[in-house]
């Protein structure tokens, strides 16, 4: 499947505002140190604990923390969308991985002095900041139930329900989900194998609950089906005239 973007999480008016007070904000701050940066697909940022500038905004395009294990196995731990906020400076534990590029991105960088002064000047600025990095932490937290107690099937309706709330606050079109991650990528995010999420998928395009449209986008079919079955309910096979419903399309997985 193409890498052809990601839902954004913030109303474009929201991002300009925000945009357009973090600019004067940052103007009227001496010694402001901030960078945009540029990441093509696949291509890792690898500053992440030690770089100077360790505070991430992700502007468009999509990135995940990934981490390998010893024998060479790769888990993205948590996925980054534009307006969201990555803070890699070192705590009380060292970070583990890397901050990897899954479409082509666009980031601005700050110093952690930078950052924080950029809160304190603007009350806007820090609630979107603490809004954000709540549902941040909030989409973590149910991640962490998707991959340890869900099957497949629900793993993989978890996730399109999850971008479909996300998509309903800028879109006027919200039932179309465009998917910029392989089978492989998002089996990494969901603990699965490449196999199991093409299964997963076809069961849920076969069920009727999602269907596959052009240009590497799933059409929501019926989302109180996709709601149920992320929730913990298991798919519920429909007949039509000719018997059981079967997918639309087939879907190619990504390079």
């Amino acid at each position: 499947m193409e890498a052809i973007g990601y839902p954004a999480c913030v109303k474009p008016t929201d991002e300009e505002r925000i945009g357009e007070r973090m600019a004067a904000a940052a103007q009227a701050l001496r010694h402001t140190k901030v960078c945009i940066c540029e990441l093509k697909r696949g291509e890792v940022w690898n500053g992440c604990g030690t770089a100077s500038m360790p505070v991430l905004i992700i502007r468009e395009g999509l990135v995940g923390f990934e981490h390998f294990l010893s024998d060479g196995r790769r888990a993205l731990t948590e996925l980054f969308i534009p307006g969201d906020i990555v803070d890699c400076r070192r705590g009380l534990r060292q970070n583990q991985g890397a901050i990897v590029a899954l479409a082509d991105t666009r980031i601005s960088t700050f110093d952690g002095a930078t950052f924080d002064a950029l809160r304190r000047s603007d009350d806007v600025l820090d609630k979107a900041f603490s809004d954000r990095l709540r549902e941040q932490a909030h989409i973590l937290r149910d991640h962490c139930v998707d991959i340890g107690k869900k099957t497949p099937a629900e793993r993989i309706a978890s996730f399109f329900f999850e971008l479909l709330h996300r998509r309903r606050r800028v879109s006027q079109s919200p039932d179309a989900i465009a998917i910029p991650l392989t089978y492989a990528e998002l089996g990494d995010y969901l603990a699965l194998q490449p196999e199991t999420v093409s299964r997963a998928i076809s069961r849920l395009t076969i069920d009727g609950i999602i269907a596959i449209g052009q240009g590497g986008t799933f059409d929501i079919e019926d989302e109180v089906e996709l709601r149920r079955v992320a929730n913990g309910g298991s798919p519920r096979r429909r007949k039509t005239d000719s018997g059981f419903a079967r997918p639309m399309a087939t879907l190619q997985q990504g390079a």
